[in-house]
């Protein structure tokens, strides 16, 4: 997608600032304003409301069944208006991503694995993408278009899952949880690229660390990191992935390192 100078500035002002809306909020108003773009505007404005007073009001009969009634509370007027605006108001493929990435304002299923029609399920927040469920391969071949694009909270990989093991009796009656560099251990769904993983070694979350320099044996040639629980593990998958998505130099410094200090001379 391309854009302008002053929508590229509004967007880097949102990616620097997440959790902020007032950015947002002066992007929807330049929209409506300079690019007559009134339903991307009120869909960054619905969406904002939506953050603040939640999506679903537990006192109301149809937000406890997820249903969508404009004639009943505040919050199902909203999830009603953010519906219309996606799907009647907007243009197609509007928000960058491929056309089999389903895009919604829901979050996906827990156990969601993808599906015929859809290999990754994107949830909007606050009028951009936020978070994304896709397999590895989607995420290497659109993770940078959608994470420069969209301020992206977490990345959950559908084909990924930790590794579960103790290393040694030190590890008492707790698993750990991580991924694994090296093929010759883990399942593969465990496994991840050495560069990528190599920006996982200093997470302060992880609980044991092997660098391919400590040479433990066959098996540990390439390195792992363990946390303390999946979600821990899942949670730092999930930030390497955003950072190499952001700063593609990063992995490509991590596979040769002597980039990294040439650059750093230069």
């Amino acid at each position: 997608m391309s854009r302008s100078a002053t929508e590229s500035g509004f967007l880097d002002d949102i990616l620097a600032h997440p959790d902020d809306d007032t950015p947002r909020l002066i992007f929807a108003d330049w929209l409506e304003m300079e690019k007559r773009e009134s339903a991307r505007a009120d869909l960054i404005r619905v969406q904002v409301e939506q953050g603040k007073i939640g999506r679903y009001d537990p006192n109301c009969e149809m937000c406890k069944i997820r249903g969508v009634s404009p004639s009943r509370c505040r919050c199902c007027k909203l999830r009603a208006r953010s519906a219309f605006i996606r799907e009647h108001e907007l243009p197609k493929g509007w928000h960058g991503a491929p056309e089999n990435w389903f895009v919604c304002d829901s979050p996906a299923p827990p156990r969601w694995k993808g599906e015929d029609r859809h290999v990754a399920w994107c949830e909007l927040r606050r009028g951009w993408i936020a978070r994304v469920c896709c397999p590895f391969d989607g995420w290497l071949s659109c993770g940078e278009s959608i994470a420069t694009a969209h301020p992206v909270e977490r990345v959950r990989l559908t084909d990924k899952t930790p590794w579960s093991g103790k290393w040694s009796e030190e590890d008492a009656k707790d698993n750990l949880f991580g991924w694994w560099a090296s093929a010759s251990v883990g399942d593969g769904q465990s496994n991840l690229p050495t560069p990528l993983l190599s920006l996982m070694i200093k997470d302060p979350r992880a609980k044991r660390v092997i660098t391919p320099e400590d040479h433990r044996g066959p098996g540990y040639e390439h390195g792992c990191v363990t946390f303390s629980t999946p979600e821990a593990a899942n949670d730092a998958l999930s930030d390497v992935l955003l950072m190499a998505a952001r700063d593609p130099s990063l992995l490509r410094e991590k596979a040769d390192p002597k980039r990294g200090a040439r650059r750093k001379k230069a």
